[in-house]
Parts: structure tokens; sequence; C-alpha cells
């Protein structure tokens, strides 16, 4: 095989090898964003007992709140699912309020949604475990 067939050839093999990997990273992007669209984020969810004596009662008077964002994918799936189950959360706009900002911080949670009810801090948005959760509430 001549000089230039063997660098044409590596070539090929190069940009297939690449083309395969960038495909391989696309379709974990579409799987990801499809499983948050979902309400299935790729973080675990995490349940955290909490002491309520927290400072939520600055930021809402209801039993079980919702701390989210207005641009959150999961967040919005969440209000969906209070809404056509007909659970009464109260959601607080992390961005509207300093306090929901203190008590993510105190929490070490760095993500939204966070559902605070009777004794429980979750962070994620699981169906199963957010009903779980509000029963006992």
């Amino acid at each position: 095989m001549s000089e230039h067939g063997e660098q044409y050839g590596m070539s090929f093999w190069l940009g297939l090898t690449t083309s395969m990997i960038v495909a391989s990273v696309a379709a974990f992007g579409i799987v990801t964003a499809i499983d948050r669209y979902m309400g299935r984020s790729a973080d675990s969810v995490e349940v955290r007992e909490v002491d309520m004596s927290l400072s939520i009662s600055e930021i809402s008077s209801s039993p079980s709140i919702v701390i989210a964002s207005k641009t959150c994918p999961v967040c919005a799936r969440a209000r969906e699912w209070s809404s056509k189950n007909g659970i009464a959360l109260d959601f607080v706009e992390m961005s509207d309020s300093p306090e929901a900002k203190k008590i993510m911080s105190d929490l070490g949670f760095r993500g939204v949604p966070v559902l605070l009810t009777k004794g429980a801090a979750v962070q994620g948005f699981d169906p199963a475990i957010w009903g779980k959760l509000l029963e006992r509430s």
C-alpha cells in the first residue's frame, strides 16, 4: 500500500472512531435529557432526615414545601405531578427567597427541586418517594 493509501486509511478509521465517540456522548446526553424531562434525575434522589425547626416557617406556612427554580424542567414535572394528583405543595422560587437559599445551603443541597416535609428533605424528584413522604405528613 502506498504512503498516501495508509494515510487515508488511518484518517478514515480515526474519523470513524471519533464519530462513534461523538455519537455515544450525544446519545448519553439525549437519554439524560429525557430522564430529566420525565422527572428522573441523572443524580440519585437523596432523602435526608432533618430538623424541621429550620427557618422554613419564614418562607411558607405550608407543612410541605418545594424549593424550586423557574427554569428547572424537573421542577416543572414536580409541579405538574402535584397538580395532577391533587397534592397541595407550596412551591418557593429559590431566586425569590434568600431564606430558601439559606435552607438549601444549610442542608448541603446544590440542586432543585427540594421537597421539605415533616422530618425529611428530598433533593430530586421521584414521584414514588415524594408520594410516600407526603402520605406520612
